[in-house]
């Protein structure tokens, strides 16, 4: 008993301080930097559990990511400071599912302690401490702090839909089998509404349509929730239908100006290249695509962590599949003009881990697709107190490895824990605690 209390005010703390940030070296949460040091002694503590679980195969593959960038690192002469920032943030995976597992493995149900913490902790980073991202200028690169660093988070277009979700989520993530029905679908609508027509986010409103189809699938009963692994070829074919008939809902609005001037700018902005999904996919993730361009020419080292674009990865790229716009935008800028250096592109966690850590990056960010995938496909059911944080967090982890960059490690990390424990208790290597088995008997009468 009282090891559950710590256990819960541990994962609790750990929460509250995952996004507040400070500059060592590079910008790391508070968290993570206790996490750093205890990781190790937790690893030796624990390492006959982690095997156990089946945490074994991604910490080597962490730890091999890790001596990959440092090998990288080295060919490639990368400057220390920035070879100490892109090796710590490999290193923070490494001591936060260490971390994590250590509290959490004894009563998988305070997950909930967590989430709550990662919520507060969104509101705190606001005001205070808050992530590097948001104390960085667009203009000139400064650091900003006070009052200038929260004017600098507030204006970031998608700040008030994470907010909104944040919150309005909490209940869905932590008590989904007693959340009311009508509550997940007014939250969840008024999310996609927000997503779409105030923030412009298309990969917010698509991700939350697939959450939403997912949650209402599983009507909070666990027969249901196996309805997604025993069919899921023709959900999968059925969500490709309803997102493609929203997606011309969406054209056809926007091209008639029935959602303002402002989204009849931006659709065609995207659908410069065409209308077309992959098109519309490569819209704003020219990054993606131009750092797996860069990735092919040192496909085994890498280029090391934080690298420069020296051999003109991005122009090359622009100027043989980059709209008109995009090339002129590129020649007119510093860069362009050779009045600066840009970074290798890399707006993607699995890129990001290929360009800087080489192979092994590539092979670490390629299991973590297929663990989200197969928990997606054939674990959903697993462990019913937890259906409504994967159908929320899953899809979205399946888009950010591949479209954005690796920020807000522990709630991103979370994921990679969560789907590790569903597996486990699946294959019988745990046990779901009494009390969360009771309530899932209780909700099945």
């Amino acid at each position: 008993m009282r090891q559950n209390k710590i256990n819960k005010w541990a994962l609790f703390l750990i929460g509250v301080f995952s996004m507040t940030q400070i500059n060592v070296i590079g910008w790391i949460g508070i968290s993570e930097l206790v996490l750093f040091v205890l990781a190790p002694l937790f690893c030796v503590q624990d390492w006959v559990l982690l095997r156990r679980h089946g945490f074994a195969t991604i910490l080597v593959l962490a730890i091999l990511m890790f001596f990959g960038g440092l090998i990288a690192n080295w060919m490639n002469n990368i400057p220390f400071r920035d070879a100490a920032r892109g090796q710590a943030s490999v290193y923070a995976i490494f001591a936060v599912i260490v971390g994590l597992h250590h509290f959490l493995w004894r009563n998988i149900d305070n997950m909930k302690w967590l989430l709550l913490g990662i919520a507060i902790s969104s509101v705190i980073c606001t005001f205070v401490f808050q992530p590097g991202f948001d104390r960085t200028s667009n203009a000139g690169g400064e650091i900003l702090s006070g009052a200038e660093a929260m004017e600098n988070r507030m204006s970031y277009s998608l700040f008030w839909l994470a907010q909104f979700g944040s919150w309005t989520l909490l209940p869905i993530q932590t008590l989904y089998l007693s959340t009311p029905t009508l509550y997940i679908i007014f939250v969840m609508m008024f999310l996609i509404i927000y997503a779409l027509i105030e923030s412009g986010s298309r990969s917010g409103f698509g991700l939350l349509i697939v959450s939403l189809l997912l949650l209402l699938i599983g009507e909070k009963r666990q027969p249901s929730m196996l309805r997604i692994r025993r069919d899921f070829l023709l959900l999968c074919a059925g969500g490709f239908l309803v997102v493609g008939g929203i997606t011309s809902a969406y054209k056809m609005a926007a091209l008639h100006g029935y959602m303002g001037e402002a989204q009849l700018q931006k659709y065609e902005h995207q659908s410069a290249r065409g209308s077309d999904l992959l098109s519309l996919l490569m819209a704003g993730r020219t990054g993606f695509f131009a750092a797996f361009y860069a990735a092919l020419d040192k496909p085994i080292v890498g280029h090391g962590a934080w690298a420069l674009d020296y051999k003109g990865y991005y122009r090359e790229f622009l100027e043989k599949y980059g709209t008109e716009e995009e090339l002129d935008d590129y020649v007119k800028s510093d860069v362009g003009q050779g009045r600066s250096i840009d970074y290798l592109p890399g707006h993607s966690q699995i890129m990001n881990g290929w360009t800087s850590c080489g192979i092994f990056g590539l092979i670490f960010w390629c299991y973590i697709l297929y663990g989200c995938f197969t928990t997606f496909k054939n674990n959903l059911a697993v462990v019913p107190q937890w259906y409504g944080y994967l159908c929320l967090a899953l899809p979205t982890t399946l888009f950010a490895t591949l479209f954005s960059p690796f920020a807000s490690r522990i709630p991103t990390v979370l994921i990679y824990v969560a789907c590790l424990f569903v597996k486990a208790i699946r294959d019988g290597r745990m046990r779901l605690p009494e009390a969360m088995q009771m309530e899932v008997m209780k909700k099945a009468r």
